[in-house]
């Protein structure tokens, strides 16, 4: 599926499913980001999962996750 992407979109695979640790001294944060690709120059956090579900109607049930800004800001 990686490959494709890199064929398809011109993506440069920097790396996959890499856990990590950012530790403070009044706050640590640690996950494990699926994909870090390079195109256009510029780096992307690629993420397979960035939404939860939450309400019972359309407009509440889905809403952004904070996981994936976590992750950014760790980078």
């Amino acid at each position: 599926y990686y490959g494709y992407m890199e064929r398809r979109w011109g993506w440069r695979i920097v790396f996959a499913e890499v856990g990590f640790d950012v530790v403070g001294d009044h706050f640590s944060y640690g996950g494990k980001i699926d994909l870090l690709v390079e195109w256009q120059d510029k780096l992307w956090i690629v993420d397979h999962k960035t939404t939860s579900r939450f309400g019972d109607d359309y407009f509440t049930k889905y809403v952004p996750d904070t996981q994936t800004a976590g992750y950014v800001w760790a980078g």
